[in-house]
């Protein structure tokens, strides 16, 4: 039976409980705080903001935050954050932004990734180029399409596909244990499609969310920023801030308006 993504994790309100357990910020929080810093930012914008996790620690460090996000589950465990009461929110997507509105902007957990039509990702690049100003930033990461990593355990966790070291167990509050684990469908081109599964414990309830992922090359990836009025002035293989190579996990793009 073919499989079509549903992408539950972002609407369940169970799975939207337990997301920040499972998706945690920790790996590359201090490097786009310090790329903030470096640029002395005083306005962020935050694509995908989901939880509003990242969002939340550029306010405490001073920044006048947006986070758009497109699920309203996910926006409703954002607007309830402790220390987000003066960021604001938007559910939707970058057309939705106004002009020359923010000097930093940045799509982080692999948000580049869901858009897998390459209509919709020039659509959301020109959007975010018109949201900033002239010498603003943009900064996001994609995973590297040279090493397949839905085939590598050792480069990335999160798409750990076949390996049973992919299953981890999270306690959260009054929902207790539950167990997730990833389980590769297929790779059809530059897109995987995989499914996350989750076990309540408590409940022996079983949720299975079926997600796709684009993989664009760097080169495509760099090709898109261009046409989209930007300038590529760095790409990173990975948190430490190592120049991205053919083997690197990574490919973090650090781009400024034209």
């Amino acid at each position: 039976m073919n499989k079509t993504p549903d992408y539950i994790e972002f609407s369940n309100p169970e799975l939207v409980a337990i997301y920040d357990s499972i998706n945690s910020i920790d790996e590359y929080k201090d490097f786009y705080l310090e790329k903030a810093k470096q640029f002395n930012v005083t306005s962020v914008i935050d694509i995908g903001c989901g939880t509003g996790l990242l969002s939340y620690e550029f306010a405490k460090i001073g920044c006048k935050v947006l986070g758009v996000e497109p699920s309203e589950q996910m926006l409703e465990v954002a607007s309830l954050r402790t220390g987000c009461e003066n960021v604001q929110w938007i559910e939707g997507s970058a057309d939705l932004l106004e002009s020359s509105i923010a000097d930093f902007t940045v799509m982080t957990g692999h948000v580049a990734q869901f858009f897998l039509d390459d209509e919709d990702w020039l659509m959301n690049l020109s959007a975010i180029n018109s949201a900033l100003v002239n010498g603003g930033h943009l900064v996001f990461e994609s995973r590297n399409p040279i090493v397949q990593p839905w085939w590598d355990d050792s480069v990335d966790i999160h798409i750990d596909w076949p390996s049973s070291e992919s299953r981890r167990m999270v306690e959260v509050g009054s929902i207790g244990k539950v167990e997730w684990w990833m389980a590769f469908l297929k790779a059809t081109g530059d897109r995987v499609l995989y499914e996350n599964h989750y076990q309540f414990t408590k409940t022996n309830k079983k949720l299975v969310s079926v997600n796709e992922l684009r993989f664009r090359t760097q080169e495509e990836i760099i090709k898109s920023l261009i046409e989209t009025g930007f300038r590529v002035e760095s790409i990173y293989g990975d948190w430490d801030k190592t120049l991205a190579t053919q083997k690197t996990p990574e490919m973090i793009f650090v781009a400024v308006k034209n």
